[in-house]
This record gives C-alpha cells, structure tokens and sequence, in this order.
C-alpha cells in the first residue's frame, strides 16, 4: 500500500513540474520569436537589443532553475520510494528479508525448478531456547540474538540463497539447485554454527526441517513449506537442535 501511494506521489509531483516546465518553455519561445520579430520589423536602438538579451537571458536562467528542481524532487523521491520499497520486504530488526518476500521468492523458484528440473531445497528454521532466553534477558538481548543468528545464517549460504526471518525466532532459506545432501550439508553447517554461537547461560539452539524437491514431480509452493514445516515439527519432538530431512518426488 505504501509503495502504491508513493507511486502515485511520484507520478503526479512529474506531472506537474513537466506541465510547467512545458508550459514555460513554449512562452519562452513564442515570447522570444515575438521580440526578436519586433526587433527586426523597426529600426532597432542599442537599448532595446540589450533588452532583448538580458530578456532572453533570464529566460534560459529560470529555466534552467526550474529544470535543476524537477530533477532534484525526482532524485529525492525516488530515493524515497527505493527505501520503501525496501522496507517492505525486508525485516527491519534483522535486515533480512521477511514473509513477504520469502513467498514470492518461493513462487518463483519452484517455477524455475519445474521448467528446467533442477532440484529446490527449503530449511524451515526454529530457534530453541529462544523464549526462554529472552525472557530471562529482556527484549533488547533477544533483539541482538536474532540480529547474531542472522548474520550466522547469512554466512552460511552462497550468494544464490535467500534467507528470511519468517516471523518471531524463525526462519527459512532456499537453496535453489542444490541436491538433497548439498542441502543437508548446509542444514548441519548452520545448526552447529548457530550451536557454537555465544549465547551466554542458556544454550540456544536450532531444529531444522529440510524439504528437496527434485524437480521432476509435479508440487506447489504449499506442498513444500508444509513438508518443511512438518519436518521441523518432528525435529522439535526428537529432542531439539536436530535436523530433520526428507527428499520429495
């Protein structure tokens, strides 16, 4: 909603600096044409030529001040609608991306994996001990966790990944092209890097539920995060900082 608005803020701040500036520029033209007409039908004297110039002179000035400030408001607010356009899919405590985003990407990546039948994995992450942690320390401790946790899981995956903060102490990555134990590798790399993460007192850990479609098999985004999903419940019933993983086809 606030990107459509802005779009529209946007469109209408051009609309009118481009009406003026038209505008402008036509008068300025018929009204030049029309003196320099007049110059040339009479004997012209030395006053009115500089008249002339300074006349057209300060047309061009003005004109050229009021092109400096169209392109300074397009620069402004599209800089303004960049930021939130950004702050829309992105997470604002973790600077990952959020729900949003996550779902749209997930679309469009079992759509690539279906057309050229690679395989798609999705780690649906949980943090335990989180509530635990946070309640003992304050807001402001688990705020700074989820901000370390981050930045582990960012680390963690290749430049093609995407991870985002799901909501609350949960995540999701996908790893598009990645084969089931590729997939598997990077679930264990994260768990224990986020197990090996300073924490203080109380051991906060991640279940991990693995879902690899194989890209052969007909699946929607819905069927994947569900098994995701599952698989991460089941991980939370053995015992916690498990990974629990499954390959569908």
């Amino acid at each position: 909603m606030k990107i459509k608005r802005t779009e529209r803020f946007v469109r209408i701040w051009l609309v009118i600096f481009l009406v003026v500036i038209t505008f402008f520029s036509v008068y300025s033209i018929a009204t030049s044409r029309q003196r320099g007409l007049d110059l040339i039908s009479k004997p012209e004297t030395e006053n009115e030529a500089i008249d002339f110039f300074y006349f057209t002179f300060s047309l061009v000035i003005v004109h050229g001040i009021l092109s400096f400030i169209l392109t300074l408001i397009i620069v402004f607010v599209g800089n303004a609608y960049l930021e939130v356009k950004r702050n829309s899919l992105t997470d604002a405590l973790t600077n990952l991306y959020n729900k949003r985003y996550f779902y749209r990407i997930l679309y469009i990546e079992i759509k690539r994996a279906k057309r050229f039948m690679h395989p798609l994995s999705l780690l649906v992450i949980d943090l335990d001990n989180f509530k635990k942690y946070n309640d003992k320390f304050g807001h402001h401790a688990g705020d700074k966790l989820l901000r370390n946790i981050a930045n582990v899981l960012k680390s963690s995956i290749r430049s093609i990944d995407t991870v985002a903060r799901f909501g609350g102490e949960e995540f999701t990555i996908l790893l598009p092209e990645a084969s089931h134990s590729e997939a598997v590798r990077v679930a264990e790399r994260i768990r224990k890097n986020i197990q090996h993460s300073k924490s203080g007192e109380i051991d906060v850990t991640a279940s991990i539920g693995l879902a690899t479609y194989d890209g052969k098999s007909e699946i929607t985004e819905k069927v994947l995060f569900k098994e995701a999903d599952e698989l991460l419940y089941q991980a939370k019933k053995a015992g916690k900082n498990v990974v629990k993983k499954r390959i569908l086809n």
